[in-house]
């Protein structure tokens, strides 16, 4: 299956998340009416929207019953997985430590949320070295 191209813009995340949260296909009127509760937007912009992120691959269109249906194409975890790659490619010149460093030097990392990083890091050896 094709990767999905570019990044979200905000207003294409929240119709992914409404779809991710909806656990099914959605057509355009109820993305938009699932959007609507929360922000003024016309049903025109989420149609605009949902087309070009079936283009980009983020969604896809099934037709049932006479009326275009959308899902999304990637787990919540691959759309982050790759929203962070993206950004660590274009601002941090791929490098992890890179962020954590201007984290660190910005005072925006708690202690517990060291404590938390080097959990993960020792966990992440661990299963590095079993396989």
């Amino acid at each position: 299956m094709k990767q999905p191209s570019g990044q979200l813009t905000p207003s294409q995340l929240q119709i992914v998340v409404t779809i991710w949260e909806s656990d099914r296909s959605m057509s355009i009127g109820e993305v938009w009416q699932k959007v609507s509760d929360s922000r003024d937007v016309a049903r025109s912009t989420i149609q605009t929207l949902i087309e070009r992120l079936e283009r980009r691959g983020w969604l896809s269109k099934k037709d049932t019953d006479g009326t275009a249906k959308y899902r999304a194409v990637c787990s919540p975890e691959e759309a982050t997985g790759k929203t962070v790659a993206n950004f660590l490619s274009e601002h941090f010149d791929g490098s992890p430590s890179r962020l954590v460093m201007s984290l660190l030097g910005r005072g925006d990392i708690s202690d517990e949320e060291v404590t938390r990083m080097r959990a993960i890091l020792e966990d992440w050896e661990k299963e590095e070295s079993d396989d």
